[in-house]
């Protein structure tokens, strides 16, 4: 399809719009006037100039294409509609507009008169190829002879007095820097003996001293009568962007030692690492020692936020890709030394402690994240371990300030314990030695003397037992007897001491209980329970006493009516000398022996002992023994 041909307005010129590949899409009534044809595109132009001039224009037409520059071009000899040749000049701009987003050209061609046939092409204006502007300048040379032509931007760029513009080679390469000659030779040659194209980049030393880049791109051209090749071709000043390549060469290579320094640090840095990027917080990177410490992770698994196992410090509730430290920092916020759970390679929860910070821009405004992260599970383990030697440590200060405090109570209580039935004895027999007492008199002494000497004698036998036990010598020797037995001869010494309170001692069950056991022992721990239970009952009560049969089991319960055992002295109401602190306990008197006495004879014969409170009030004491077989 032909394009659009504006109406004639009288134009001396043709004015087209170019596409970047050279076709065109408009032109005026100009060039159908001057060449007869419909259309002018590059290939119609290169038809109808001088066969000699067709490559090098070509060349020079599609170089301007390619770099983006106005140019212009010169055409020695064009055939016109009327079959005269003429000279024509040719300006090409490019047309920069969001209309065109492909890339144009606006392009006037213009008629400069006839031109004298057969003319050197070197010699002649008709070949000048004349890029004056944006830096770039055109030339021809002939290295047969040495002869040369130049454009006006040569002399530009060489910082010299412009001149006729025909040169010798000399006065060109005279102004390259020495170690760029052998380079520009080398490319020369080659292009001469090869046809292709010469495309070199080399220092010149202009006239002031100064050092510039220049970009040479040239053609082989050969005369029509077989003359010796040519070059033809356009040189750019290229310093800038040579300074621009150079800076770009020095950061790529400041980015790549970066780069490396970062891969070093995510290789070796024995700690968990990871950068976040972009809008979308996505993970870029992560170190390798972060990857193994991620459950089932892979460098590419471990790039994904649902990867992470982060957990809260419950080890239950997984933390959510926002509350996670990175995801935050990403956002801009600081974070210092927060920790978490995260779910190991082996599965197991771990304790990290996790630091991050946002990385900024030159603006200040978060772009992404940093995150780092280090396992404390030793450390961790370790604080818990001083926590524990700690709390051991005052729970053993605690211990031993309490036994200090139960030895100083002990002693206390020995010496009131004693002294208060040896009181008794002293006082009752004083009076007996005055003589003055009678029947009565001596009687009531008799027995208030027999009874102090027996809770003396209780009381010694406790200690003894008790340093005994201490020292891991209490006898025990086991015999085969009746447990019943036992009971019923500690009723027997027990009666005198509840008959003063007027408390009845109920025994329900006489049922026959054959063991292997100590029967002295065992009568000793009946009799220190039925001891308990009468010193807390209150006056005109009863104590039972049960001894029954449960299987292989011989059980005896005696249950009191008393106050009942306070909650906080039930754990301890079977340790050595511990009665509490309650005034009613310590009213009753005792070296608070009797029970714990008991408990390691019925432990020693393989049994247990236990306390309750019953629920009407009361406690109630109960012993297992194994009975015989």
């Amino acid at each position: 399809m032909n394009p659009p041909v504006a109406p004639s307005t009288g134009a001396d010129r043709a004015v087209l719009l170019v596409m970047q590949r050279g076709a065109t899409v408009h032109l005026n009534t100009w060039w159908a006037e001057f060449s007869g044809l419909s259309v002018c595109d590059a290939k119609a132009l290169w038809q109808r100039s001088a066969p000699a001039e067709q490559e090098r224009l070509s060349t020079v037409w599609q170089l301007g294409l390619d770099e983006g520059h106005s140019f212009q071009l010169r055409f020695s000899a064009i055939r016109a509609a009327d079959g005269e040749s003429r000279a024509l000049v040719l300006d090409a701009t490019p047309v920069a507009s969001a209309d065109f987003p492909d890339g144009r050209w606006l392009v006037t061609v213009a008629d400069t008169g006839f031109d004298e046939a057969g003319k050197d092409v070197v010699s002649a204006p008709a070949t000048a190829c004349a890029l004056d502007v944006m830096r770039i300048a055109a030339w021809e040379w002939n290295p047969a002879d040495g002869r040369a032509w130049w454009s006006q931007g040569i002399y530009q760029m060489l910082g010299v007095p412009e001149r006729s513009g025909r040169e010798i080679d000399e006065d060109f390469f005279r102004y390259i820097v020495p170690d760029d000659i052998e380079a520009v030779m080398a490319g020369v040659s080659r292009s001469l003996a090869t046809s292709e194209e010469l495309s070199i980049r080399f220092r010149i030393k202009r006239a002031d001293g100064e050092t510039r880049w220049l970009a040479t791109r040239a053609a082989v051209e050969t005369g029509p009568e077989g003359n010796s090749p040519r070059l033809v071709g356009v040189n750019f000043d290229v310093t800038e962007q040579i300074v621009v390549e150079h800076k770009l060469q020095s950061a790529l290579l400041q980015t790549q030692e970066k780069a490396q320094i970062l891969q070093a640090i995510l290789d070796h840095v024995p700690e968990g690492l990871a950068i976040a990027l972009g809008p979308d917080k996505q993970i870029v990177a992560v170190s390798r020692h972060g990857q193994k410490m991620i459950e089932g992770s892979t460098p590419a698994d471990s790039r994904a936020w649902d990867a992470w196992g982060v957990y809260h410090l419950d080890g239950v509730t997984r933390a959510a890709p926002e509350e996670m430290a990175l995801h935050r920092a990403c956002d801009g916020a600081v974070i210092i030394d927060e920790e978490w759970l995260l779910r190991a390679a082996n599965g197991a929860l771990i304790h990290v402690s996790s630091n991050a910070a946002p990385i900024l821009n030159a603006e200040g405004k978060p772009i992404g994240g940093l995150v780092s992260w280090v396992d404390i599970s030793h450390r961790k383990r370790a604080e818990t371990e001083r926590r524990h030697l700690l709390e051991s440590e005052t729970a053993a200060r605690a211990a031993a300030e309490e036994a200090n405090r139960m030895k100083d109570l002990f002693l206390a209580m020995l010496s009131h314990e004693l002294r208060n039935p040896m009181s008794a004895i002293l006082g009752w027999g004083q009076i007996l030695q005055t003589g003055k007492a009678g029947p009565d008199m001596r009687e009531r002494a008799a027995d208030v003397i027999i009874r102090n000497a027996m809770t003396l004698k209780h009381l010694v036998d406790d200690l003894l037992d008790v340093s005994r036990i201490m020292a891991g010598k209490l006898e025990i020797q086991p015999v085969e007897t009746d447990l019943t037995g036992c009971v019923e001869a500690a009723l027997e010494t027990m009666k005198p001491m509840a008959d003063a309170k007027q408390i009845a001692l109920v025994q329900s069950d006489r049922t026959s209980l054959p063991a292997v056991a100590d029967p002295h022992r065992m009568q000793q721990v009946v009799w220190n329970l039925l001891s308990n239970a009468v010193k807390f009952s209150p006056r005109d009560s009863r104590v039972e006493i049960t001894a029954q049969r449960i299987g292989v089991v011989a059980v005896i319960e005696v249950a009191d009516n008393g106050p009942g055992i306070p909650d906080s002295l039930l754990p301890h109401i079977f340790e050595r000398f511990h009665q509490g602190d309650d005034p009613l306990v310590r009213s009753q008197g005792g070296l608070g022996l009797g029970l714990s006495i008991a408990r390691h004879i019925v432990e020693a014969h393989q049994g247990s002992i236990e306390v309750r409170n019953r629920a009407g009030g009361g406690a109630s004491f109960s012993v297992r023994l194994p009975l015989r077989g």
